[in-house]
This record gives C-alpha cells, sequence and structure tokens, in this order.
C-alpha cells in the first residue's frame, strides 16, 4: 500500500464522529469512518487484490430514486437482524481477543 500522505480528511460541522477520506490526487472517495462505531464504509473498488465478498445490504432506503437492486444478496432498508447479530457477534469476538 502507498499513498497514504495523499489521503484528506473531511468532517462536517456538527458530525465530529464522522470523518470522510479522498484521495487528494484526484478527489475521490476512498472510504468512511464512524468513529463511535467498529465500521468503516469502504469504497472497494478503489483498492487492490481480493476483496471479501458482499455478504448484505443495508440502508437501502437511501439509495437513489429509481435505483433497482440486484436480488443477490440480503437487502434490509435499515439495519436488519442479522446485520445487528453480526456486529453485536463481532463486538464479543473483540471483547474475549478471539
Amino acid at each position: 500500500m502507498r499513498g497514504e500522505q495523499l489521503l484528506q480528511e473531511y468532517r462536517l460541522d456538527g458530525e465530529p464522529d464522522t470523518k470522510r477520506v479522498v484521495a487528494s490526487c484526484c478527489n475521490s472517495a476512498m472510504f468512511l469512518d464512524f468513529e463511535k462505531g467498529h465500521w468503516l464504509s469502504l469504497y472497494r473498488d478503489r483498492f487492490d487484490g481480493q476483496a471479501p465478498p458482499i455478504q448484505m445490504r443495508v440502508q437501502t432506503k437511501y439509495r437513489p430514486e429509481g435505483a433497482t437492486l440486484p436480488k443477490d444478496l440480503p437487502s434490509s432498508p435499515g439495519f436488519s437482524l442479522g446485520f445487528i447479530l453480526r456486529l453485536l457477534g463481532a463486538r464479543i469476538a473483540m471483547l474475549i481477543g478471539a
């Protein structure tokens, strides 16, 4: 990995816990970090190598008007029970050091 010096962090007024990071060379969004949580929203096409498969779609109520979602994955307009359970499982694994 290289180019870290080109990453520029942006925060919205009134939302200091949310950080958006773009590559300053081309103004391309790289990731969004919600610092109170324990996950990142990545723009997966920006990274080299084999990315893990997408497992589900959440917060689909915010998709652009008229956009249709493929039927290949579970989708939820909000945070589904499956998503919450995965987050809790990850949190528990981090706490016990697994």
